[in-house]
């Protein structure tokens, strides 16, 4: 592919970087997220007693109307110090999961999107505004009323977004807060010709691929079970709402984001790698169904909460979406594999399929020609020849 086509080819790419507010910038962010996430609400309230008693629901145009006059009523004068564009993107999304949930709109895992919820406290805020581009700087960057903040990572935004306006997304996880902004990007399609490469994920190996290559598996959360184990028990013992409670809760959102962190970091690392720098025409994965697999039949109540643990830790589905976007990305075929088709029960040598084969067997065993080798990768292999059935079918995307 020519630089010419490249540039005609234009993705939206998230840019997120982390944010060095000083007080007066995080006491702001943080009424902006309390703001948000009362609009949201309100919103939700308002369309759900509007429909009980009329049958009817209230549009995009008149939420955002009546909440402008909410806010000017009394007691409701801290809505009006924060930015307007920080409450209408609330409502706006709340809008969305609406018209998503009664059209029957899939969600990112493919399952049926859910009836909208109340937002929390809880968890970390976040609200999302438009700015203009030029408010986008090397080591700074404008977020409407609240003014510049400074960015803890120099000359990775990009300084010219090629549009004017921008969404810039702020959130805050374990005290630390972050923007990101949807900017456009010209992906590189890099050389290819190595055939059909599949990726198995598994919970030893965070994924085994056809041509031998293993990702090892930081196995964040399993190495930091002692640690939380110990920080839960403490704050059991503290009395709820006290500052020595709030201080091992945070303590364990910091642990807590730190094993998201080494998750993260591996799996990008390894879906690159495939999509990538393996060169493969064709990436290859199985679409596994991870919530069914999550509560599959153990022997016992400990091994099945264990293999959920690991199940969990592994990132099966985030694996899948980046392997999809990255192959898109660099000039790659992606593929999936139905789920039905018997990848770890498949012998790759012979053909025979076992009948049973639980999850907590790592060793394939094929009694017909006696193949004896990992599950993970016999299953790797045995995707190679899913492939051609899909194509087959007309599975290629």
């Amino acid at each position: 592919m020519t630089d010419s086509a490249c540039k005609q080819r234009t993705i939206l790419k998230g840019y997120k970087t982390e944010l060095r507010p000083n007080k007066r910038a995080r006491a702001f962010m943080g009424q902006h997220c309390g703001a948000a996430r009362h609009a949201y609400n309100w919103a939700l309230r308002m369309r759900s007693d509007y429909y009980k008693r009329t049958g009817q629901t209230l549009s995009l145009s008149d939420l955002q109307r009546e909440f402008r006059v909410y806010k000017k009523q009394a007691g409701n004068g801290w809505l009006l110090e924060v930015t307007d564009r920080a409450t209408e993107a609330a409502i706006r999304h709340l809008h969305d999961a609406y018209v998503q949930f009664w059209t029957k709109i899939p969600g990112p895992n493919g399952q049926p999107r859910r009836f909208p919820k109340p937002r929390r406290r809880r968890g970390g805020g976040r609200f999302t505004l438009m700015i203009l581009s030029r408010h986008v700087q090397r080591d700074r960057i404008r977020l409407g009323k609240i003014g510049w903040v400074r960015l803890k990572q120099r000359d990775y935004l990009p300084a010219d977004c090629g549009k004017k306006n921008i969404t810039a997304s702020v959130s805050e996880v374990a005290n630390r807060w972050f923007v990101s902004v949807l900017c456009p990007a010209y992906p590189k399609p890099t050389p290819r010709g190595g055939g059909d490469l599949a990726v198995h994920p598994g919970v030893r190996n965070l994924s085994v691929r056809s041509d031998g290559v293993k990702a090892a598996n930081p196995k964040a959360l399993e190495k930091a079970q002692r640690r939380l184990r110990t920080l839960n028990r403490e704050l059991a013992r503290r009395k709820r709402g006290g500052q020595n409670w709030k201080r091992t809760r945070q303590k364990i959102r910091k642990l807590h984001y730190r094993i998201a962190c080494i998750r993260r970091n591996a799996t990008h690392e390894m879906t690159t790698a495939a999509a990538r720098d393996s060169g493969a025409d064709t990436v290859v994965v199985q679409k596994w169904d991870v919530a069914g697999m999550a509560h599959t039949s153990a022997p016992t109540r400990s091994v099945r909460r264990t293999i959920n643990r690991y199940i969990a830790d592994a990132n099966f589905y985030e694996q899948r979406r980046q392997l999809q976007y990255k192959s898109d990305w660099y000039g790659a075929d992606y593929l999936e594999v139905p789920p039905a088709f018997p990848a770890s029960k498949r012998c790759s040598a012979c053909g025979q399929v076992k009948k049973e084969f639980p999850l907590w067997k790592n060793d394939y065993r094929c009694e017909e020609c006696g193949l004896a080798m990992d599950r993970d990768e016999n299953a790797a292999l045995n995707l190679l020849e899913g492939a051609s059935r899909a194509r087959l079918e007309g599975g290629e995307t």
